[in-house]
């Protein structure tokens, strides 16, 4: 896989003991919103597309005195909303920023999400020669009334041929997105959209369950009884199907909602997202962004042109109560460990590894949860095992099926 290259990114020469971080870059711009999305995205907004990213620079220099002196950026994502709607120029003005702007030595992965429609090869040479190396992809569902529910635009032949491109244009990290759960969508089709998936030799497959938030338009359409309600027991059907189905593929499930291809010289894990999900310092750039490095919690404000407006407004001297930051909190000890452990137990593979969490709280994991481990082992929801000579606690296949009820344990 190609890494960033050094010279154009500044090496910093540190040593080792500075605090991984990662860098996330909300692009919070779509050409159309689909019916079953909640996150802070917006269509017909293009014409705001330069001064966010002008805005989304200066925000990279203005948190830079912070963290800069500590931290060192080792992944960077562009997530959305549809990254792949800037032109490449605008990811090269950011990198350079972050890299201007703050320390960053042998950068592991540069990610970027898009949806298949318009990745021609021309453009995807420039987001490689960027710097970009792994790419996501959304395909969700290769069929075209699940795709008309969803409110996609894309159609299945669109996903092969992105795939192609970005080959060509040379990556070989490539991760592909897919969605269980939707309503009319039987086992049988899911299975199909899966295999067309496979068949396109990824190197990553991220395959989650649709959650459907009261607000979106899809959620008001099954109300209404236009379009039938999620079948759950079906879903699991399917959850279970393709837990062992990637497994017989040579795919590695190392989250609960993601497979890595097995390859003895290449990890294709996202570093990026592992950062999340070991509840490690993350710094959120742009519109509802958000944010957690040390003990502090913050969030962006969401709308496109209010957050433009107070980044530009934002004075030299900054602090959190400024107008870009929509919330902010202080944790607690207490507070980090409960998200240590329901992000750590989301690892199918690592789980929360018993000896680090003792290190990092000066606490023995057992005085803490003696109570709910005991509990979930009896049910065979969770196991202790030793993995590399470490012990560690992880979901059984049984509890990945009942995830969120064994983290609410934990709470």
């Amino acid at each position: 896989m190609k890494l960033v290259n050094k010279d154009s990114l500044r090496n910093s020469g540190i040593s080792r003991d500075k605090k991984s971080l990662s860098v996330y870059i909300h692009i919070p711009f779509c050409r159309k919103r689909c019916g079953y999305c909640d996150f802070n995205t917006y269509a017909g907004l293009d014409h705001l597309l330069e001064k966010y990213v002008d805005s989304v620079i200066q925000e990279i220099a203005i948190f830079s005195p912070l963290y800069n002196s500590d931290h060192i950026v080792q992944t960077i994502y562009f997530g959305g909303g549809t990254p792949t709607i800037m032109p490449v120029l605008f990811f090269t003005k950011i990198i350079n920023a972050i890299s201007n702007h703050f320390y960053v030595d042998e950068v592991r992965e540069i990610s970027s999400e898009g949806n298949p429609t318009g990745l021609n090869v021309d453009y995807l040479s420039g987001l490689y020669d960027a710097g970009i190396n792994r790419l996501s992809i959304g395909v969700q569902t290769i069929v075209k009334k699940e795709l008309e529910i969803l409110g996609r635009s894309q159609n299945p032949e669109d996903v092969l041929r992105s795939v192609m491109n970005a080959r060509n244009a040379g990556f070989n990290n490539i991760s592909l997105d897919l969605i269980y759960g939707i309503p009319t969508q039987t086992l049988r089709s899911f299975e199909l959209s899966v295999e067309s998936a496979l068949s396109l030799k990824p190197q990553h497959l991220s395959i989650y369950g649709l959650s459907l938030e009261p607000s979106t338009p899809l959620a008001k359409k099954i109300r209404e009884g236009y379009i039938p309600e999620v079948d759950e027991d079906l879903a699991g059907d399917m959850y279970e199907w393709v837990m062992d189905r990637m497994h017989m593929m040579s795919f590695k499930q190392y989250e609960i909602s993601n497979w890595a291809l097995k390859d003895t010289e290449m990890d294709f894990r996202s570093s990026h997202n592992l950062q999340y999900w070991k509840n490690r310092n993350y710094l959120g750039i742009g519109a509802g962004a958000h944010s957690y490095i040390d003990n502090r919690r913050w969030s962006n404000t969401k709308l496109i042109q209010n957050y433009v407006e107070s980044i530009t407004d934002e004075k030299p001297c900054f602090n959190f109560g400024h107008a870009a930051i929509a919330e902010h909190k202080l944790l607690s000890k207490m507070d980090i460990i409960k998200e240590t452990m329901m992000m750590g137990l989301r690892l199918t593979e690592e789980g929360v590894n018993i000896e680090d969490f003792g290190e990092r709280f000066s606490l023995k994991i057992e005085d803490v949860y003696s109570d709910q481990i005991r509990k979930l082992m009896a049910l065979e929801l969770i196991e202790s095992k030793s993995v590399n000579q470490s012990k560690i606690l992880r979901l059984t296949k049984r509890g990945r099926m009942v995830g969120n009820q064994v983290f609410l344990e934990f709470i």
